[in-house]
């Protein structure tokens, strides 16, 4: 149970990098910096990680 919870974490680690990256490459050349550029990661976090959780 525990490699499991483990596994989703870091899938949603993983969700989180990856879309914060593509977004702050996409939004780069408008927004210098601002932290909503981080809220489309979160959230993506947030949702693999509750995905991986269910089953």
């Amino acid at each position: 149970m525990r490699h499991a919870r483990f596994a989703s974490f870091a899938v949603g680690v993983v969700a989180a990098l990856v879309v914060g990256i593509a977004v702050t490459e996409v939004a780069s050349r408008w927004i210098f910096f601002s932290l909503f550029v981080g809220i489309p990661a979160v959230a993506a976090g947030v949702l693999a990680t509750a995905v991986t959780t269910r089953s």
